[in-house]
């Protein structure tokens, strides 16, 4: 299907401006979404029932059970519980914008995305725990996890996920701990493979090794305490597990191109 602006978010610098994650319980009734009454994005993941979206357009959406839907930014549309039995949905709510700080629309209408198989509910659930525990650092975790969210999603809709497979378990381990050390022999065992055939499927999936692409991840997040204006740039460093400040600052403006100082708000 078309990626929208999923290619965008995988390949430029973007801004988190809100995100929140929540669920609910309805029972069947009819809902309509004025313009300006929801001045977010937000994914809608259907855990049970049956729902009508119908745009602004005309355009109807019927969604059932493990189904995942889009919806833009400040947009206009009705809904419909379809089930008799109630249902039960979980949603992740969330602003994104580009670098001149113009709102950042995945799609530009209500998108159906794909049918789950049970992969992205848990991390629908991991979100809406995060809110509703709230525990220190819960408004970053969020947004980490959000980062995370969407970057399955996008491999996902681009079928990157299925083609490399074989590796999912290393790029996991990677993904959800780039603030650790990794080893590519264990990673390679983990795959049941052998560290060159690892290595090999590794650069086919993210065009860099296991190390670099660790650590173009904790570069960005890097960039986002950084951005925050919160952090000393020797402490952001040791966040994301580069204890050497001149190396990580060497690593940082081979990245982006500009000092981490440049950065500060």
């Amino acid at each position: 299907m078309d990626t929208g602006n999923f290619d965008f978010i995988l390949n430029n610098h973007f801004t988190v401006r809100h995100v929140t994650a929540g669920e609910g319980y309805d029972t069947p009734t009819d809902f309509h979404c004025n313009k300006g009454l929801r001045k977010w994005s937000r994914f809608f993941y259907l855990e049970k029932g049956k729902i009508d979206f119908k745009t602004a357009k005309g355009k109807l959406f019927s969604i059932k059970d493990g189904d995942v839907i889009y919806l833009p930014y400040d947009v206009e549309y009705s809904s419909s519980w379809t089930d008799s039995d109630g249902g039960h949905y979980y949603s992740v709510e969330f602003i994104l914008e580009y670098p001149d700080s113009q709102n950042l629309n995945l799609y530009d209408d209500i998108t159906y995305l794909f049918s789950d198989g049970g992969a992205f509910k848990k991390l629908f659930v991991e979100m809406k725990d995060t809110v509703f525990n709230g525990t220190l650092g819960f408004h970053l975790k969020c947004q980490e996890e959000l980062m995370h969210l969407l970057y399955a999603m996008a491999m996902h809709l681009k079928g990157l996920d299925s083609a490399f497979r074989d590796i999912l378990p290393a790029i996991s381990v990677i993904e959800n701990d780039f603030c650790g050390e990794i080893d590519t022999d264990e990673l390679a065992a983990m795959c049941h493979m052998s560290p060159a055939t690892f290595r090999r499927r590794f650069l086919a999936y993210a065009s860099l090794s296991p190390v670099k692409y660790r650590n173009k991840l904790r570069l960005m997040k890097a960039r986002e305490l950084i951005q925050t204006g919160i952090y000393k740039i020797g402490e952001v460093a040791r966040i994301v597990g580069i204890g050497d400040i001149y190396y990580f600052s060497k690593l940082y403006k081979k990245q982006f191109g500009k000092a981490p100082t440049d950065e500060l708000p």
